[in-house]
């Protein structure tokens, strides 16, 4: 090493040295009052429907039938029935060749 990288290097480290100590991640105490949650629920967020007998009930012609807008989801697994599909309106599902809203 020569003399220029020595003192560099030097004064790298003094300068490393003086500002360590200085460094914090700040107050470790929590602040005052009960613990409360900082953000929305999902059901606040998007609140959505279980598709279901009770929220979507069938007909004689659907196992399940959404007739109006919004965001569903299903509870569990959905088995089909012969010559009851799941219907929808149009604006939910794509035209098919059956029927506005139904799905095989």
């Amino acid at each position: 090493m020569n003399r220029n990288t020595r003192i560099v290097a030097l004064g790298l480290a003094v300068v490393v040295a003086a500002t360590g100590g200085t460094a914090s991640a700040g107050d470790l105490n929590p602040p005052p009052g009960p613990v409360a949650p900082t953000m929305k629920s999902l059901s606040e967020v998007e609140p959505r429907i279980a598709i279901n007998a009770t929220n979507t009930p069938g007909d004689a012609d659907s196992l399940f039938k959404i007739t109006q807008p919004g965001s569903y989801y299903l509870t569990g697994n959905i088995t089909g029935v012969a010559g009851k599909p799941f219907q929808g309106t149009p604006y939910l599902f794509a035209e098919s060749e059956k029927g506005p809203g139904v799905v095989d």
